[in-house]
């Protein structure tokens, strides 16, 4: 369950939908070298096919609360002589747990183009 970020459509090469959506979720912990509490933000991306992808488009906004039910896939691939493992979700349910109502989710997500690639969790369509 995570915030989304961005959403994304394409089709496949069969012609089906496809949405990839970018969660974002929050790790808090202890920092022991800070001797204080800290947090890091971890963006996840779930793709979402056929009618899944269809739910996405016509309910899903940035800044709502996503949760989903799927598969943890990874990708191995080689990108200017470094292997790259990108995991993703598939997902195979989802719920808007809560529409984006306060302006505070969308201006957090406002920035998201900032991130570079390897900021997110995910492979291309």
């Amino acid at each position: 369950m995570g915030i989304i970020g961005r959403i994304e459509f394409a089709k496949t090469a069969n012609g089906n939908p496809a949405a990839s959506v970018y969660i974002m979720t929050e790790n808090r912990f202890y920092n022991s070298s800070k001797r204080a509490h800290d947090s890091e933000t971890i963006w996840h991306k779930v793709i979402c096919y056929k009618e899944l992808a269809n739910v996405v488009d016509n309910n899903a906004t940035i800044g709502d609360v996503f949760f989903v039910e799927g598969s943890i896939m990874k990708k191995v691939f080689m990108k200017n002589s470094y292997e790259y493992v990108d995991t993703y979700i598939i997902g195979r349910q989802i719920r808007i747990i809560e529409p984006a109502l306060n302006q505070k989710n969308k201006d957090i997500y406002n920035n998201f183009e900032n991130f570079e690639d390897s900021d997110v969790w995910g492979c291309g369509l």
